[in-house]
């Protein structure tokens, strides 16, 4: 056995390269640059390419990483808070009834079990301001409204979930 075994195909290759004249060899060795310039050249393109998008996502990546900071920053502020008391029965119903009656809504509240019924009439945005502050202050929810509008102000049933039930 010889020092030098080579593979097959590349002994193939090395006696095929042989054959060919000189002239052919320096056409095959223009035409293997010409190849490698040119991917050269693609590989280079995509990555000026793959740079740019990059560069102009890394504004947007910043910013949702700051937006996302401050999330963390809050959650952990209101971690920190002890939850306030929860209101139930009757004085969470007149609670609801003076938040109402302080943002000026004419309702009528009555327990109906785990529920709170309302109704009554009141302007729409009026309306959505007071359950969104029902839900953040008491934690009461609504679980279903049904508005009939009677020129500027809703003719309202609501139905109102107890924080019980969250």
């Amino acid at each position: 056995m010889k020092g030098n075994v080579l593979p097959a195909n590349v002994q193939r290759l090395v006696q095929s390269w042989a054959t060919i004249s000189p002239r052919e060899r320096r056409l095959v060795g223009l035409a293997a640059v010409f190849v490698l310039v040119v991917l050269v050249y693609l590989l280079t393109d995509w990555m000026l390419v793959q740079r740019q998008r990059l560069q102009r996502a890394l504004p947007r990546a910043e910013a949702s990483m700051l937006q996302m900071q401050k999330a963390v920053e809050e959650l952990a502020r209101l971690r920190g808070q002890s939850l306030p008391a929860r209101l139930s029965g009757t004085p969470l119903q007149q609670a609801l009834q003076t938040l109402a009656t302080g943002r000026g809504l004419n309702l009528a509240m009555h327990s109906a079990g785990d529920r709170i019924e309302v109704s009554g009439r009141a302007g729409f945005d009026a309306l959505i301001e007071w359950l969104a502050a029902v839900q953040a202050e008491h934690g009461v929810r609504c679980i279903s409204l049904e508005a009939k509008s009677e020129g500027t102000v809703q003719v309202i049933k609501a139905s109102l979930a107890l924080p019980a039930d969250l």
